[in-house]
């Protein structure tokens, strides 16, 4: 068990993603320890996410070059360390500067007895990564690893902030887009749904395309269909709108991961169930932060029981899609695949 005032340092991995699913951690050890002292180090993208939280002292931006990362950590005297990526350098580097307590993921390179660690070397106490057909969430993972420090948790509910400028500008960007003189566009008051189809991580796209008979349903029952994304994903948004012959709010590149966080908090307290459609990257976890109603996950080479969404208030469906990035004019078996799973969804209550 560490001090009640311990020092910690918190080492997520650099993806936005799974910055987010480090929350659960952090408010498990303040909740454990209120006197602590917690530092995360984090990336420049995924830095304004966790700017809002109170579990954590301060945020330390992760710098680029190794000599300047190990002044930046030693400088913190830190009392224990929880490293959450694999990487055997940032061990390495928490062993020099000296924390006594290092905890993280260990992957035997051979098995026992030879035992050669090759994740852990350099860390004190070690839990095994999980493997690739785990039934336990990544957010629980996390929180096992911290039985080492005497803290048992099982709250993976995920958690975010924004600010009234963030919330303003996502009414700005909705209100610009709202022509209420054209009945083909559902009101302000209709419920959202708010989709992504990119993923910066290889073979977690899909083609839009796909989502087109699911997006006329949508468009049918009165939602509001919001395309979110990054600067490159404008063009796709826009093709899909043309495509679909249906009236999509593009933001893609116009919202910060803040203003999108507003975006799907807005989502969430509609009247009626909005909705959140996404392929695994970061907007599904921003959804499930914000506990937008219904959300259905496309999965492709990952693990939708490690990777998806673990929260009871929300209803979710996991979608094993058997062809991302699939190029054909005609109704494909993943276009079926995804009408069929969204029919479900929006029966349920």
């Amino acid at each position: 068990m560490l001090p009640p005032d311990a020092r910690i340092l918190v080492v997520p991995l650099r993806f936005i993603g799974d910055t987010i699913l480090t929350v659960p951690v952090l408010r498990a050890i303040k909740q454990a320890l209120p006197q602590s002292n917690i530092d995360v180090l984090v990336s420049a993208q995924a830095k304004p996410l966790l700017e809002g939280s109170p579990y954590h002292r301060s945020l330390l931006l992760e710098a680029p070059k190794l000599t300047a990362r190990f002044r930046q950590i030693q400088k913190g005297a830190y009392d224990a360390c929880l490293l959450l990526r694999k990487s055997a350098t940032m061990a390495y580097l928490l062993q020099m500067a000296g924390i006594p307590e290092r905890l993280g993921y260990d992957n035997q390179r051979f098995f026992s007895p030879i035992g050669f660690q090759r994740w852990g070397l350099g860390l004190t106490h070690l839990g095994g990564y999980p493997r690739e057909n785990t039934d336990t969430h990544q957010t629980q993972h996390h929180l096992n690893l911290l039985s080492e420090w005497g803290i048992h948790e099982t709250n993976t509910t995920l958690e975010l902030w924004c600010d009234e400028a963030d919330q303003s500008r996502v009414e700005e960007l909705l209100s610009e887009n709202n022509d209420q003189n054209d009945y083909s566009v559902p009101k302000a008051e209709s419920p959202l749904a708010v989709i992504h189809t990119n993923s910066a991580s290889f073979g977690k796209s899909i083609n839009s395309k796909a989502l087109i008979p699911a997006l006329q349903i949508l468009q049918e029952a009165g939602y509001r269909i919001i395309g979110i994304g990054g600067t490159a994903d404008t063009a796709d948004m826009e093709a899909l709108s043309s495509n679909a012959g249906l009236p999509i709010l593009n933001l893609a590149g116009k919202t910060t991961l803040r203003q999108t966080f507003a975006l799907m908090k807005k989502a969430s307290m509609m009247k009626k169930a909005s909705i959140f459609i996404g392929v695994d990257s970061s907007p599904i976890h921003l959804a499930s932060a914000a506990e937008v109603p219904k959300i259905m996950g496309l999965y492709g080479p990952t693990n939708s029981n490690q990777w998806g969404v673990h929260n009871s208030r929300i209803i979710f469906k996991a979608l094993q899609v058997k062809a991302l990035q699939e190029d054909s004019e005609e109704p494909t078996e993943t276009e079926q695949q995804i009408l069929s799973a969204l029919q479900e969804l929006l029966k349920c209550k």
